[in-house]
């Protein structure tokens, strides 16, 4: 007994075996196999290009199918095809003429679908392009603000994207991962496995945010860095861009600053203190941050006093002599004078003396920065 399926067109579809779909499929016209696949609906990033040799198209319909267990539909959709052909045709030409519209719009969409991830490859490519120019020219301001990371991850998306179009539009490749999550399983298929591989890859294998730091700024007299003049009084302060940090002076002359963010390391930034008695020596300093400690000099601040001078009669006195220390000033032609007083001067060195020819001595305290002098000398009775 013979097998009627063998001289059978018009196969039953619940009988064909694998086999027999490949051999059918393989066998269609090119119009009758664009019937197919628009019936099956196959993808046709899961194909090889329409210029392929058709039975490598026909073995890619299989093993697309083949896993969903819909060798069934394809069987259905071989036999309306042929049912087709031999209603409406009995030669080749023939039924290439009367080909479905279907097909010929099937055609058509596949020529669109595989224009269509070309365009989001160029157009992810440039994004991503950008992105990395901006962050090699905008580097120092993107961690300014602290948007490196950001900026990262968005490359990161745009790159995967773009690799996950490529590998599977234009070289017809296929991936797939089967795991458990949650207690459940979970199935990534086709371009999104390429695509979460670049992002989970790029985050591993960059370096994470360097850790944070701990600063300690010493200061120190002109003499030296043991010489410590100023003691738990005074605020020191680190410009930090949109983190400006204040910490106050400590016994040893020391300010401590804790968590200084890593991306800051070998930065430079500006150093302030804020002290009614010192400064820093040289005006406007920066510091790098590049080791734990760093040292800076001062000194007291230069105060200024001021005085008048008149006689008994109060006019102005000229010529008159100021004396505080080793420090001399002379009253101008209206009897003003002005001294300029380191604030930590001794408070045995805070007298002054005022003489001139003909007068008697004037002795007084002082306090440099402080109120000015309104000073009356009296005639020496030898002028007189």
């Amino acid at each position: 007994m013979t097998d009627g399926r063998a001289h059978n067109p018009l196969v039953a579809a619940t009988d064909m075996t694998r086999d027999e779909l490949l051999e059918q499929l393989t066998k269609l016209l090119p119009a009758q196999f664009d019937g197919v696949l628009f019936r099956v609906k196959v993808p046709p990033e899961h194909l090889s290009a329409s210029s392929a040799p058709q039975a490598t198209r026909a073995t890619e319909v299989i093993r697309y199918l083949e896993p969903q267990n819909r060798l069934p539909e394809l069987a259905r959709a071989i036999e309306y095809v042929i049912t087709r052909q031999h209603a409406g045709a009995t030669s080749p030409e023939t039924a290439t003429a009367a080909a479905p519209p279907r097909a010929q719009l099937t055609r058509e969409a596949h020529r669109s679908q595989t224009r269509a991830p070309l365009v989001v490859a160029a157009a992810t490519g440039a994004a991503a392009l950008a992105l990395l120019v901006l962050m090699v020219w905008s580097a120092p301001m993107l961690v300014r603000v602290g948007l490196t990371g950001h900026v990262w991850y968005v490359l990161l998306l745009l790159l995967g994207l773009f690799a996950a179009v490529t590998v599977f539009s234009l070289f017809k490749s296929y991936a797939r991962y089967r795991g458990k999550v949650l207690g459940g399983t979970l199935e990534l298929g086709g371009p999104v496995v390429v695509m979460l591989l670049v992002i989970v890859l790029g985050f591993r294998l960059v370096p994470g945010p360097a850790q944070r730091f701990n600063l300690t700024v010493f200061l120190h007299g002109k003499a030296g860095r043991q010489a410590v003049v100023l003691r738990n009084h005074g605020k020191v302060s680190l410009d930090l861009g949109a983190d400006k940090r204040v910490e106050a002076v400590g016994d040893k002359g020391e300010a401590r600053f804790a968590g200084i963010p890593g991306d800051l390391r070998d930065r430079e930034v500006a150093l302030g203190l804020d002290d009614d008695t010192y400064e820093l020596v040289q005006p406007a300093p920066t510091i790098r941050l590049d080791q734990e400690a760093v040292y800076a000099a001062i000194q007291a601040r230069q105060l200024p006093l001021s005085g008048d001078v008149a006689d008994d009669q109060a006019r102005p006195l000229p010529g008159a002599r100021a004396v505080i220390g080793t420090a001399t000033a002379v009253t101008d032609q209206n009897g003003h004078f002005e001294f300029k007083l380191p604030a930590d001067l001794p408070e045995g060195d805070r007298s002054i003396t005022i003489t001139a020819p003909g007068y008697e001595p004037w002795r007084g305290q002082v306090v440099p920065g402080g109120n000015a002098l309104r000073v009356r000398l009296s005639r020496s009775p030898e002028s007189k």
